[in-house]
């Protein structure tokens, strides 16, 4: 989304009435980063707060990827838009989980307590991703308000 604006605002007139100013950019830089921020925290505080060594929050957050590319390739095929969200908030959590359980599993922890870090890491994802989730239709509102204000 801010990629498009950036170039909305290098290719559209200055002196139209569609032109984007500087500080609508900016706000949207901040929330970009703002909603990354809070995706990438959200999920390692989950995996972390259940006491997840670094190679589990490792591969959670490879797990959280994967599923998520899964998820979306997956729910479009079975639902176009609307598939693709939903696999993206649940294949990527259940990514989350496996990669925590299997790195929690490899570090030497027993099976329980490999399942109560993934379980941490499968909630820390979903909240992550629905933080950036408001982030995103907040630059949404940002971006059409810079179009049409």
């Amino acid at each position: 989304m801010l990629g498009s604006m950036v170039a909305h605002r290098f290719i559209a007139d200055p002196e139209s009435v569609w032109a984007v100013h500087w500080s609508s950019l900016v706000l949207l830089l901040f929330l970009a980063l703002l909603g990354e921020a809070l995706e990438f925290v959200a999920g390692l505080m989950g995996a972390g707060k259940a006491g997840s060594s670094k190679r589990g929050l490792i591969l959670a957050f490879a797990g959280s990827i994967f599923g998520a590319s899964i998820g979306f390739g997956l729910g479009n095929a079975v639902v176009p838009v609307l598939g693709g969200i939903v696999g993206v908030f649940l294949l990527g959590a259940g990514g989350a989980l496996l990669g925590a359980v299997l790195g929690e599993t490899w570090k030497g922890r027993s099976l329980e307590e490999s399942m109560e870090v993934g379980r941490g890491a499968f909630v820390g994802r979903l909240i992550g991703t629905l933080s950036k989730s408001f982030v995103g239709a907040a630059m949404l509102l940002v971006s059409l308000g810079a179009l049409f204000i």
